[in-house]
């Protein structure tokens, strides 16, 4: 009996010096690499876990996780996002889940996203509020470091804009140049009889913060840009 167990400890003593070894020689850098991997391999399976979540439904109770999982989740997160604005286009009320999936898309510039926001906005059987917010949406993916709220594009309402520390992500790069894309929608938005408040509003602002961007794009420094603007 004791030989049997001494057997077994120096069994499992060789084991162990041998697993351990590989990682033993490793340097600091391999190390970090193999770590980085598993990482990577991990964000992979959770975006493809939050697509179905946000697509599908399933599972319904991790909704959340997965709306904050997007932004990493590359061009997987925008379509992602995407299919959670246009399931959202009727709604009447601001506020609740599609806040929630709007403020998801600042900071996160993605061409699923701007192109079917832009779709949204410009839809006239597409819910007022749903419509505004699409606008908003626009906006967070023209300036990805700007986080204002509902309220701000709402007439009779001035809200300073809300700068973030939060570094922008990329998803699918975009297919059209958006600022351009933007102007041209919002000025055959504006054009329309149809086009009532507070929709008309949100797309006087995000007509004039796009044009003022495009100017400003061709000078260095903010002092200089509006020293340009009024010349104008």
């Amino acid at each position: 009996m004791t030989k049997f167990i001494f057997l077994s400890l120096l069994s499992a003593t060789v084991l162990t010096c041998v697993t351990a070894a590989p990682l033993a020689s490793q340097s600091v850098e391999e190390r970090k690499a193999a770590w980085l991997r598993a990482q990577e391999v991990q964000r992979r399976t959770d975006c493809r876990l939050a697509h179905q979540v946000l697509t599908l439904g399933q599972p319904a109770d991790r909704w959340e996780w997965a709306l904050q999982l997007t932004s990493s989740c590359g061009a997987l997160g925008g379509e992602a996002l995407a299919h959670q604005l246009r399931q959202h286009s009727s709604v009447t009320a601001p506020g609740g889940e599609l806040e929630k999936v709007v403020v998801s898309t600042a900071g996160f510039r993605d061409h699923h996203v701007f192109s079917t926001a832009l779709a949204i906005a410009t839809d006239p059987s597409a819910a007022t509020v749903a419509r505004v917010q699409s606008v908003r949406v626009l906006y967070f993916q023209l300036n990805p470091s700007n986080w204002d709220p509902y309220e701000s594009f709402l007439p009779d309402t001035y809200t300073a804009y809300m700068p973030t520390t939060q570094k922008p992500s990329q998803g699918e790069p975009y297919k059209v140049d958006p600022a351009q894309t933007v102007l041209r929608a919002m000025e055959a938005l504006l054009a329309r009889a149809d086009t009532q408040e507070p929709l008309r509003t949100a797309a006087i602002k995000l007509h004039a913060s796009t044009q003022t961007r495009v100017q400003c794009a061709v000078v260095s420094t903010l002092e200089a840009c509006w020293n340009r603007l009024r010349k104008h």
